[in-house]
């Protein structure tokens, strides 16, 4: 399986992401929907994470909506290089 960053808007505003384990992105979408973690919000896209972006993920970020400060901290992690 795979990490997928899907991203979701909230009256037509950036609001969080989810980062679901899945073999796709329409499998990754359905699961965001069975386990409510969309709530209703709308999708506004996703992505395969690369290997050096999905190290970066902690398990409690994954299978859950992060809201957009705590969506842009981990996405900081994913522009820093390795010292």
């Amino acid at each position: 399986m795979a990490l997928w960053w899907l991203s979701y808007r909230l009256l037509d505003r950036p609001f969080g992401v989810a980062i679901i384990n899945a073999s796709n992105l329409d499998h990754a979408r359905m699961i965001a929907v069975i386990d409510g973690i969309d709530k209703g919000f709308t999708f506004a896209g996703g992505h395969l994470l690369d290997e050096d972006q999905a190290a970066t993920i902690k398990p409690g970020e994954i299978g859950r909506l992060l809201f957009l400060p705590l969506a842009e901290e981990v996405q900081t992690r994913f522009k820093r290089k390795p010292v």
